[in-house]
Formats: C-alpha cells, sequence, structure tokens
C-alpha cells in the first residue's frame, strides 16, 4: 500500500454548512443609447446592498441521551464479572437535566431557507427560529435564535459617483448600476431599498428640505433676472459635458467588463470548484454551480497523512486512483480521489488497464506522478 505524502485529500460531508457566491450580472451596454441630451449629471452617494448568502454562525449544543448498562454475574467458583455498554436513546421531548452528553457545536441558518446546517450533523425537518430540534438519529440540537439571516440584502460599500437619467457611474469609473425612481422596492428590516437592473440594492440619500426648495428661494441673493440667468447659463455649461462623460464611462465600462464577466462564468460552469477557489482564494472547498451564476460552497476537512493509502490496480483500473481513507466521522471506506480537486468521491469509470497511464497531480508547484500498479511516487522538478 502506498501514502502520497504531498497529496492533502479532502472529505466533504453532505450535511457540512453552505456559502454562496454569485457572479455579478452583466450590464446593459443599451441603456447608454436612452439618455437624452438634456440629461443632467448629478454628484450622488450610494448605500450599496448586495444579496444576502452569508452562512450566519450561531453557537449551540448537541444533546445526547446515553444510557448505560452494567451487568455483573458470578460463576460456581465466586468470581464476578461485570460487563458495561453504552447506547444513546431517543431524546424526544427532552426534559431539563436529562442531557447526560453536550458536545459545543455550531448552527448555520441563512437567508431564504427555514433548515439550518450544521458540521455536527444533518438537521434535515427543523427550522432555525424554533431554537432546537431533534434529529432523526435522536440527538437535541439547541442555539438560540437570530434575526440577521432574515435580512434579504446586506451591505457592501458606499460609493460616490454621478447620475444622469438612469446610469449612475462611480467615481472611479469602475463600478456603474442603472436604475429608475419606479425600480422595484424592497421593505427590507426597516429598510426602504430600490433594486437596480443588476440585482444590487441600494438606499438612495433623502432629500433635504434644503434640496426641495423652489428656485427663488435657492437665488434670493440675486439682484436681478440677468444674474439669475447667467448663474443657470454657467450650470448647463458644467453639466452638459459631465452628462456626456457618464454615459462614455459607462459605455467603456459596459463593453469592458461583460466580456470579463462571460470568461468568469464560462470557468464557474465547466469546473465550479477550481473557478470557487481562485474567486475566494480559499483551497480546501467545493463548490456546485446552481445556474444563474449563484455557487453553493462547502468546505472540505483534510485527511491527515497517515489516515488514508492508496490501494494499488490489478485486475480492474478507473479513471481515478483508489483510496482507503478514514473521514472525520471515524468510518473508513474505499474509493476515489480526485487528483485535480483532491476531493473524495464515489465517481470513476473503468478503463482498459492496458491503456492507463501514471496518475499526475500538482502540489504547490510541484509536478507528482503515481503509477497506479506499484504506487511509486515520482516528482518532476520544473
Amino acid at each position: 500500500m502506498g501514502s502520497a505524502s504531498a497529496l492533502e485529500p479532502l472529505v466533504c460531508m453532505h450535511y457540512a454548512p453552505e456559502s454562496y457566491v454569485q457572479v455579478p450580472s452583466p450590464l446593459d451596454c443599451t441603456i447608454a443609447n436612452t439618455m437624452t441630451p438634456a440629461a443632467k449629471a448629478t454628484p450622488l452617494e450610494l448605500a450599496i446592498f448586495q444579496d444576502n448568502t452569508i452562512n450566519y454562525r450561531t453557537n449551540g449544543t448537541l444533546c445526547k441521551v446515553v444510557k448505560q448498562v452494567t451487568i455483573f454475574s458470578g460463576n460456581i467458583f465466586g468470581a464476578r464479572f461485570q460487563e458495561s455498554s453504552s447506547k444513546q436513546l431517543p431524546s424526544w421531548n427532552l426534559q431539563d437535566g436529562e442531557c447526560t452528553h453536550h458536545q459545543p457545536t455550531s448552527v448555520y441558518p441563512r437567508f431564504g431557507s427555514e433548515t439550518p446546517s450544521s458540521p455536527a450533523g444533518p438537521l434535515v425537518g427543523c427550522r432555525f427560529s424554533d431554537g432546537s430540534c431533534t434529529t432523526r438519529g435522536g440527538a437535541t440540537f439547541i442555539w438560540t435564535p437570530t434575526q440577521e439571516q432574515q435580512y434579504r440584502f446586506v451591505f457592501w460599500k458606499k460609493l460616490r459617483g454621478v447620475q444622469s437619467g438612469r446610469i449612475w457611474l462611480s467615481e472611479d469609473k469602475e463600478f456603474a448600476l442603472s436604475f429608475l425612481p419606479n425600480n422595484s422596492r424592497s421593505a427590507d428590516c426597516g429598510r426602504k431599498i430600490v433594486v437596480t437592473d443588476q440585482g444590487y440594492g441600494i438606499v438612495l440619500p433623502s432629500r433635504t428640505k434644503r434640496q426641495a426648495e423652489g428656485l427663488n428661494e435657492l437665488t434670493n441673493f440675486a439682484t436681478s433676472n440677468q444674474l439669475a440667468a447667467q448663474l443657470l447659463a454657467n450650470e448647463e455649461a458644467v453639466l452638459e459635458p459631465a452628462s456626456k462623460l457618464v454615459k462614455f464611462g459607462y459605455k467603456n465600462l459596459c463593453h469592458a467588463s461583460n466580456p470579463q464577466r462571460a470568461m468568469v462564468l464560462s470557468a464557474v460552469v465547466s469546473n465550479p470548484t477550481m473557478a470557487a477557489r481562485k474567486l475566494t482564494g480559499k483551497d480546501q472547498i467545493r463548490a456546485k454551480f446552481l445556474g444563474e451564476g449563484f455557487l453553493a460552497i462547502k468546505t472540505g476537512s483534510v485527511i491527515p497523512k497517515g489516515l488514508y493509502e492508496f490501494i494499488p490496480s490489478k485486475e480492474t483500473c478507473y479513471s481515478k486512483p483508489s483510496i482507503r481513507a478514514t473521514t472525520p466521522a471515524n468510518t473508513t471506506s474505499v474509493t476515489f480521489v480526485d487528483l485535480t480537486t483532491r476531493i473524495i468521491t464515489n465517481r470513476a469509470h473503468p478503463v482498459d488497464c492496458n491503456l492507463i497511464a501514471n496518475f499526475e497531480y500538482m502540489v504547490n508547484g510541484t509536478l507528482f506522478s503515481l503509477n497506479p500498479f506499484t504506487l511509486e511516487i515520482k516528482t518532476h522538478p520544473d
């Protein structure tokens, strides 16, 4: 049997908590063509919100009721023996003081789902708002419900920019949104949020009394209609080129960012796990593409050296190397490992042993080669 010293296989339990990442929606480049010459540019600072894809962490307790039974016996010579055994009992209708084993754990709720998750076990059929749940296996999870996961949007950042017509462009010209005053609105936990065409949420600044004053009040220092007309002409001369700048900047950003977004989406669809690792900078995750730009991400657990070993191919060969591993749940199984993602998997198709070549994989910039029959591992330096 062989062990690859450089490889760190990952096991992802099906009940592990999930988080989500979304590839931003593309900009509609044709919106710039709808801007009229009369459209004015107005400085506008926006509070910008994103979809709430956070997996919130809440401290909890895993409670088990374990009954220990001890049987005493003796033989004809007077020798006494005792035999003890433990059995987990269902904790239905658990009362205070009945829990015999407490284990600290975490419970993860998220927006849009009543069922939380936990690394300690599946919570199928549980509701986070209840604060406790007894699973099908008989264990009881207890936690304190929180409110954050009820928010549809979460604050991202504040940005200063300029709005002209329905287009808003940030000062650095690297971020743009499009919206109209009649866009759909969301009353989100006491906040009035306007949903942009790209799916972001924004909070528009409220108009102050000074902003609502009429033209007469704003020009009450003008001593003649001629001076007021001159001020208005100067304002128009400044705003007209600013409006053209917004239109030009939006078009440039649109034509530059949409191809990048398409490339990212293509990578996400073809290999979601590797794309998610690049996007998040995390190397111990597994991802699944859900559609509409969304990725579901789970964190895997590294199987330490000594708890796994490769199994040599004999009469039957497969597209992935066979491995015997001990999981975090203390179970041992013979399965396969995807050498590209390092994730333990049960999916591999049979191949002709006469055609199979060495398995190759990269670790920290070094190329390794694994012989499937002898389990010999060679390194190929740069």
